[in-house]
């Protein structure tokens, strides 16, 4: 049974040509029958297929970014040193790269606004998380990047793919996530070393990233740090004390300082970017518009983080980047 107008045709065709077959009538009408039957048959004359979707159409940018947090507690017996992984290989259009990171918010990823301010820079950042995209063009695609592990000295882990959850139509595919539990020594410098195999999506790779010390905290105005929770005075510049790098001290590498309102649907912070040595002054003009923002139920939080970063290459993605975050944080009354 034939289907379609072409091979309607080439029915019609074939039965001009076993009549004439049959008969002996009208040979020259072989050759020709013929070749009109073999174009037809040809798939650019069958029935067109559904068009692709206009999403994946659309010129699009790919990046990856792969985090690696480390934070330790300062209360003995409390939780143990932890090290937490997450990380994306993402396809997108129609937004631009710090909303896919909105969209994603994965803990301690560094926003594109972060890495961008100088040393001495102070700004407020107010970030909507989970926002969908709004264009109807716009979408985000998570690459399936293989099987990808993480090694510190003997210390090992392989990361988790995670479906991203179906909150958005135009946002799927996989993430990666994987942590070491306690019960390790707390990390002490040298480099981490990532590794991917690959997929049919994305290249294999290897990137390795130094470890920075943690930028511990000290003490927050007069009160010192030494437990999760601390007070301080909003109506007065803020001077917040560090641990300075034991090792190798740079002033010219720089401490981040965030002192954070979190809601359940957005984040607002003051954050500041500092030289590393172990003394800086979050001014009270900022602060006070961080406390304006303060409601009954907002955690809030002072943040310090040092970052290391390492770019790495792996085919049909543009752009690479590890990062490594060491952070401190005290919960503010």
């Amino acid at each position: 049974m034939c289907v379609g107008p072409c091979f309607k045709v080439s029915c019609y065709l074939v039965g001009s040509l076993v009549f004439t077959l049959e008969t002996g009538v009208n040979k020259p009408l072989l050759v020709l029958v013929a070749c009109l039957a073999a174009v037809c048959l040809l798939p650019s004359c069958a029935e067109e297929a559904p068009p692709e979707d206009l999403d994946r159409s659309t010129p699009a940018d790919r990046f990856a970014q792969i985090t690696v947090s480390y934070v330790e507690h300062r209360v003995p017996g409390g939780a143990r040193p932890q090290v937490h992984i997450s990380g994306f290989f993402a396809r997108h259009a129609g937004i631009d790269r710090g909303e896919v990171l909105r969209i994603l918010n994965q803990p301690d990823v560094p926003d594109p606004q972060l890495l961008s301010m100088r040393i001495g820079d102070c700004k407020i950042v107010e970030r909507e998380l989970g926002r969908p995209p709004v264009e109807d063009t716009s979408f985000v695609e998570l690459l399936d990047a293989g099987e990808i592990r993480m090694q510190f000295g003997n210390r090992g882990a392989r990361l988790q793919r995670r479906s991203f959850p179906e909150l958005f139509t135009n946002v799927n595919g996989l993430t990666y996530e994987g942590a070491l539990g306690g019960g390790h020594a707390p990390m002490m410098g040298g480099s981490l070393t990532l590794r991917g195999r690959g997929s049919s999506e994305v290249g294999d790779f290897r990137v390795r990233v130094e470890v920075p010390p943690v930028p511990r905290l000290i003490a927050l105005g007069s009160s010192p740090v030494s437990s999760p929770y601390a007070g301080i005075d909003w109506d007065e510049d803020l001077d917040v004390r560090w641990l300075v790098a034991e090792t190798s001290p740079n002033h010219n590498v720089p401490v981040y300082i965030e002192l954070a309102v979190l809601q359940f649907d957005r984040t607002t912070s003051l954050i500041c970017v500092a030289p590393d040595t172990g003394m800086a002054t979050l001014p009270h003009d900022a602060v006070s518009l961080i406390a304006g923002s303060v409601e009954s139920d907002s955690t809030v939080q002072l943040i310090t983080r040092r970052i290391s970063r390492a770019g790495f290459r792996t085919a049909r993605i543009h752009s690479s980047e590890a990062f490594f975050v060491s952070r401190d944080s005290v919960l503010l009354k």
